[in-house]
């Protein structure tokens, strides 16, 4: 199994790696969990305020809303198609790959899992 992963820079300075706002989070889909690095730095209040607003606004808003979250705030992850192939991190990959039902378990994940017991930054686990 591979990941798919975005390019970026990695922090090169000790006080960029102390900015580093990516943590390691996982998710339980059809029975795996999967791993997926995400940035919350990439979080903003005007990405919730769509988020929140969305879901409430129509079905259609709903998922623009959730792929803009997931596209913009996961850096790699595994996450499978059901042929077994790595979903690319792009909005049509994610709204073709994903049910509705695990586009929402992703951005929970997203949104709860770098507080959650066990989420360390990801420049800690390159440490260790």
């Amino acid at each position: 199994m591979s990941a798919f992963k975005k390019t970026g820079q990695q922090p090169t300075t000790e006080a960029e790696s102390a900015l580093d706002t990516t943590r390691n989070v996982s998710v339980t889909l059809r029975g795996r969990v999967h791993t997926m690095t995400v940035d919350i730095g990439e979080m903003t209040p005007g990405l919730r305020r769509r988020l929140a607003t969305g879901k409430s606004a129509s079905p259609e808003a709903a998922e623009d809303a959730t792929v803009e979250v997931i596209t913009r705030c996961v850096a790699s992850w595994d996450i499978e198609d059901r042929q077994g192939a790595v979903i690319d991190l792009t909005d049509d990959a994610v709204r073709e790959g994903l049910s509705y039902n695990a586009m929402d378990k992703v951005v929970k994940a997203i949104i709860e899992g770098p507080n959650a017991a066990g989420a360390t930054p990801v420049s800690e686990e390159s440490q260790s």
